[in-house]
Formats: C-alpha cells, structure tokens, sequence
C-alpha cells in the first residue's frame, strides 16, 4: 500500500527581505526598520501588532510603496519596490494596493458614492459599485457627504473605496482607532468579510492585542524587529472580541 502526502505551500505575496530604515531627528538617528525580514501570504489576515514606537508606521509606509528602504528588499510578487522610482511606485499604488487610514481621508466636496467611484476610476474596476456601497451598509446613505457622515459611516466609505479600486493588497491603518468599541467591531466585520469575499490579502497595523484572535497569522513588532510570529489555525469570531 502506497501512501501519498500532499503538500501544501503557500503562494508568498510580499516580502521583507534585511530591511533598513533610518530617520534623523536632530543629533539622534533612530533605526525605525532594523535587518527587519518577514513575508505575507496571498490571501491571508495578516496583523501586525506594536506598541508606540515599534516602527508600525513606517512599515506600512514601505509595505505601500509610500516609503523606501536604505538598505534590503522589498518585493511585492516578482517586483522589486525597493528599486522603483516615483513614477512607479506611484503606478503600484494606484493598481495593487488599498488603503483604509485611521481617519478616514475621504474627499470632502465628493459625497460618499462619489469616494467610491472616483477610486473605482482611477484603477478602471469593473466593480459593482451600488452593490459594494449596499454591502456596507450605506444604500441610503451613498448621497451624503463626508460631513453629514458618522465616524462609523465614514470608515465604511473608506473601506468600500479601498475595495472599487480592485488591488491584490488592501493595507490598514488603525482602522477601529477614531471608533466606539461597537462600531469599531462592525466595520472590523465589514472589512474581514469584503477582503475574504474578494480574495484580497488583508494587512492590519495595530497596537490593539485584543484583536489577534481573528487574524490568520499574527506578527509582533518591537524595535523595529519581528520578535514573534503566531499563526490562526481556528480564528475567533469578531462578536467575541474584548479590548
């Protein structure tokens, strides 16, 4: 009788290779990425979790081609970003990655479909975008303006414009940061299922450990070093989450 074990690996999306970012302040150079090296899977929740002062900023600056490395890799599929200029680094954003901030970023003269669209343009999505806007809840809402939106509403917005552009990699800032912890949970729920529903690699940076439990794969970063890495095998439901 003959045995056969299937292996199976999984298709690296993004990846950190000895990556050096330095900052001067003053007399004081302050090392915010040291020889820091780790990759991310298509299609996992990756979170990244430290506290003030880990370096969580600038990786996510560097992980959207916002930012650039002194020194190591950075390679996105079989692309190098480290070696990218502006111009392509530009094109990257705008094709590959979605960005869901902290606070918002929304453009104020545009009401919340307008957001949507003008995301869904610049990218030339064929997404859906009166279904997406109805996916988040804001059907009855997509003709207000940012101003006549609550803070809830707004991340909404913001998340289904991360999504109408189409990119493989949608990038969050603190995403529940400006939230009440109830509402914090629902757009964490909106942004979970869009991402599993599309297929997108999902990436969140936070200081907030009560939220490990739902990520595939949880990264700990301290002193701009990956000191710990955790992996999901059975996630956590977001209903359950204290923080």
């Amino acid at each position: 009788m003959y045995i056969f074990v299937i292996i199976l690996t999984m298709e690296k999306i993004l990846e950190f290779i000895k990556v050096n970012r330095k900052f001067k302040t003053g007399d004081q150079e302050i090392l915010a990425c040291n020889d820091l090296s780790f990759s991310i899977n298509k299609g996992e929740f990756c979170l990244i979790l430290g506290p003030s002062g880990s370096g969580k900023s600038t990786l996510l600056n560097i992980l959207g081609g916002m930012d650039k490395p002194n020194s190591g890799q950075v390679i996105f599929k079989d692309q190098h970003l480290e070696v990218m200029n502006d111009k392509e680094l530009t094109n990257f954003r705008k094709k590959e990655v979605g960005f869901v901030f902290q606070f918002y970023n929304l453009m104020p003269n545009l009401n919340a479909r307008e957001n949507v669209q003008f995301a869904s343009e610049l990218n030339k999505s064929n997404i859906d975008i009166n279904k997406l806007m109805k996916e988040v809840g804001l059907n009855e809402r997509m003709n207000n303006f940012p101003s006549q939106l609550s803070g809830g509403e707004q991340q909404r917005v913001s998340i289904a414009r991360a999504i109408a552009k189409n990119p493989q990699l949608i990038l969050c800032d603190e995403p529940t940061g400006a939230l009440d912890y109830l509402t914090g949970k629902q757009i964490l729920s909106i942004l979970i299922k869009l991402a599993k529903e599309n297929s997108k690699t999902l990436v969140i940076v936070s200081h907030n450990t009560g939220l490990k439990a739902i990520a595939d794969r949880v990264l700990y970063l301290h002193n701009g070093q990956i000191v710990k890495t955790e992996e999901n095998t059975t996630l956590g439901n977001v209903e359950d989450l204290v923080w």
